[in-house]
């Protein structure tokens, strides 16, 4: 039972540890933010369009 539960507790205070480091804000991270929100613009605009082409 115990090791049942120690492996989860293990990698869940591994990845703790890890996001409290990782750098979630910032300059660099709205600029990741912004084009990730431009891709999907693109690939929703894609998507639509064979949508209409696929209706005709």
């Amino acid at each position: 039972m115990i090791s049942f539960a120690l492996i989860p507790v293990i990698s869940l205070v591994i990845a703790a540890v890890l996001m409290y480091f990782w750098p979630l804000h910032g300059p660099e991270w709205d600029k990741t933010k912004e084009e990730l929100k431009q891709i999907h613009l693109e690939k929703e605009k894609a998507f639509l369009q064979e949508l209409k082409k696929k209706e005709l």
